[in-house]
This record gives structure tokens, C-alpha cells and sequence, in this order.
């Protein structure tokens, strides 16, 4: 196109493309100049409005799924700003979990898409965590981070548990306090199958990480606290279709420092343990 002749009285038009990589404003200058080297300049300001993320549901629960088995749950990502969304990532940090489409994709503003997030049941059987990142060029939340959780069973059980650990508050180390000061959580263990399943009372004795009984760490009779709080009995327990049960669960450290422990639950039959992994802290009283 240059160079270009004008003839004297006419004109010659240019265009300027604009595509902005990032939000704000933006500055530029276009310089013409003829052949005895007289220049005009013309200075172009543009803004690129900016993007707005959300993303909803922030926590995907894909319940339980038979190992081999598939479930595909979606997160709906929407551009609430003035400018054009573009995601430029979207990563799991557990292989069983795999997002759909591939990145790069822009979004319009006011305009939504889904992301579709497969889980792919290993044969490992248990709680299986992890989490989705979506990155773009949203000022408001660059990256964005989706909670992952799955429960694999074999094949004809179906128990899911209300958490895949738990994670107790700082407690003081302090003998004199009455024996129901300590931190209480509640484990639900769900029988969504057709068929009455049983824990094995053994798996109501918690281990700590040399793989003996805890001394911070209590599966405590009834679901309730109680003035003198006592471990549960080492029975089975049967748990029929649609029904569920509680384990109360109790946090008292003997010393300072930090306290880890694991509570295994063992189900007769074809579904293997259950692992939920504890953990809490002793600070001075």
C-alpha cells in the first residue's frame, strides 16, 4: 500500500485496528511522511473496557461413582464487565478429574459457556479431592479455583461421606479443664445403595501417624458432647439403605504442637476402607 500517491485536492484513507490483549487505556501515534521528509503525526487513545468473572458452583461434588465408572459435572463461567473475556487456562490438579473445552476461549461481554468437568473413577477406591483453576484476563479474580471432590466405590455399594478430612482449630494443652472442653465434628456416613451396609468396629479406633491409637483424637459415643465423654464401643455397626450414621468426633491434644491422625473406616463386603485424615494443633493453655 506505501507508498501511496495524493494527488493535490484528494485524500487517502488508513485504518487502524485496535485489539486489546488487556483491560485499560491505551496509547499510540501514526506518523506520516512524504518524500522531502515533512511528517504529520496523529496520536490514538483507546481503552479496552475490562472483563468481570463469576464462576458458579464453586465446589463441584461428584458423589459416588463406581471405580471405571464416568460422571461429568459442569461449572458455568459468565462475564458480567464491558470487555471481552478470554479464559486461558483451565487446569485440575488430580489427573482423574479432566475440564472441557481446551483454552483459549473468549467470552462476550454479558455472554456465559460451560465448562465441563469429567471424572474418570480410578481404581483406587476412597475420597478423591482436587481442584479446578480457571485462569483468564479478568481483573477481578485472574485465577479461580473450583473445589473437586469424588467418593469411589465398587461396583453395587454406594456410601458417601459428608467430608474427606478434617481439619480441627488450634485447642490449648491444659489438664485442668473439664473433660468436655475440646473441639467436636460430626462424620456422616450415607448408605445411598440398596443394600444395608456395615462398618467394622474396628474402624471407629482413630491411629495416629505411627499407626497406633490416638491420644488427641476420640470416635466418642453418641453425637453429642457430653460432661464425661466416653469412646465409642469397638462394634460393628450396620447402616440400612437411605439411612445414615454419625460419628462424633473429638479433638483434645496432649501436647503442644501439631496433631495428625487417621480414621479408617473399614465396610465389610466388596467396598474397601475409607480413609479421612485428621488433623489439629496443641498450643500452650
Amino acid at each position: 500500500m506505501f507508498p501511496a500517491r495524493v494527488d493535490p485536492g484528494n485524500f487517502l484513507d488508513f485504518r487502524v485496528q485496535y485489539d486489546p490483549v488487556v483491560p485499560g487505556s491505551h496509547q499510540t501515534r501514526v506518523t506520516a511522511r512524504d518524500l522531502s521528509g515533512r511528517a504529520v503525526s496523529l496520536e490514538i487513545l483507546a481503552t479496552a473496557e475490562s472483563p468481570f468473572i463469576e464462576a458458579v458452583p464453586t465446589r463441584l461434588a461428584f458423589g459416588p461413582v463406581a471405580a471405571g465408572e464416568e460422571r461429568i459435572l459442569a461449572v458455568r463461567v459468565a462475564n458480567t464487565g464491558r470487555g471481552a473475556l478470554t479464559v486461558t487456562g483451565l487446569e485440575t490438579s488430580e489427573p482423574a478429574f479432566a475440564p472441557t473445552p481446551a483454552p483459549p476461549v473468549v467470552v462476550a461481554a454479558g455472554g456465559r459457556f460451560d465448562i465441563g468437568v469429567r471424572f474418570s473413577a480410578p481404581a483406587r477406591l476412597g475420597t478423591i479431592t482436587g481442584q479446578l483453576s480457571i485462569a483468564s484476563n479478568a481483573p477481578n479474580a485472574p485465577t479461580i479455583g473450583i473445589e473437586l471432590v469424588a467418593v469411589v466405590h465398587a461396583a453395587g455399594t454406594d456410601i458417601l461421606l459428608n467430608a474427606s478430612r478434617i481439619d480441627f482449630p488450634a485447642f490449648p494443652v491444659d489438664p485442668q479443664l473439664p473433660p468436655i472442653a475440646a473441639h467436636y465434628r460430626t462424620l456422616q456416613i450415607n448408605n445411598l445403595g440398596l443394600a444395608s451396609a456395615t462398618v467394622l468396629g474396628h474402624s471407629f479406633r482413630i491411629l495416629d501417624a505411627a499407626g497406633q491409637p490416638s491420644r488427641d483424637f476420640t470416635v466418642l459415643a453418641g453425637n453429642v458432647a457430653s460432661v464425661d465423654p466416653q469412646p465409642r464401643p469397638l462394634t460393628d455397626a450396620t447402616i440400612l439403605p437411605g439411612d445414615l450414621l454419625e460419628l462424633l468426633i473429638r479433638f483434645r491434644p496432649t501436647r503442644v504442637g501439631a496433631s495428625v491422625g487417621e480414621l479408617v473406616l473399614d465396610l465389610a463386603g466388596a467396598l474397601p476402607d475409607l480413609t479421612v485424615p485428621l488433623t489439629g494443633e496443641g498450643v500452650p493453655g
